[in-house]
């Protein structure tokens, strides 16, 4: 008889250090490809934890949310007032079904919202005032 016991990969994970990871941020397809299982598997071991799994997530969607909003107050610290929702397709750090949520809370910081009014023709001060500029502009180039 030898002594030869083949190897298996049934290693037992624990899924207290998988919640931790999750709780990090870091994604079940992430886990999968560090422990070299499936998705499927990554799922099957939280769920021994659904409590803290369901925590875990939470905590990571916190996480995320705050890196979104720290994107926000960049754009509101470079234009130096909060962008309108227009403005939306020159900025994509930050997803824009949270706007009025960062909008809300940088308000509340202090951060100033501006609503840009378009030009109206009937509109004769708005007029005049971009005629001024307009010719001021004709003078300096000449």
């Amino acid at each position: 008889m030898s002594d030869y016991q083949p190897q298996t990969n049934k290693r037992k994970r624990d899924p207290l250090e998988f919640i931790g990871q999750i709780a990090k941020g870091v994604t079940i397809e992430e886990l999968a490809l560090k422990y070299s299982i499936t998705r499927e598997r990554v799922r099957q071991i939280l769920t021994l934890v659904p409590k803290k799994y369901e925590e875990a997530k939470e905590k990571a969607r916190e996480l995320k949310r705050g890196k979104e909003y720290e994107n926000f107050i960049q754009i509101v610290k470079q234009l130096g007032r909060i962008p309108t929702v227009a403005e939306k397709s020159s900025y994509q750090t930050f997803p824009w079904h949270m706007y009025y949520q960062f909008r809300t809370q940088a308000e509340k910081e202090g951060y100033v919202y501006k609503k840009i009014v378009p030009l109206r023709l009937h509109d004769e001060n708005r007029k005049e005032e971009l005629l001024n500029h307009l010719k001021e502009l004709a003078t300096k180039l000449g």
